[in-house]
């Protein structure tokens, strides 16, 4: 989600970016929503709940 240049990221850009089956994709996706790091507002896509969350993953993300 952090390389999209959108705010908005549909699952099908993550499922090809991560080459992995859409079960499993929506598995961390519902683990994911969850811990309300992230949102889906719209059918298909997700977004960062945080702002600029995405900014400090990939400043920080090799730290973690």
């Amino acid at each position: 989600m952090v390389e999209s240049d959108k705010e908005k990221v549909p699952i099908k850009d993550i499922m090809t970016k991560m080459d992995k089956p859409k079960n499993y994709i929506s598995i961390y996706r519902r683990r994911l929503i969850d811990d309300q790091v992230i949102f889906s507002k719209e059918r298909g896509y997700v977004e960062f709940t945080l702002p600029y969350f995405a900014d400090f993953i990939a400043e920080f993300g090799d730290i973690y």
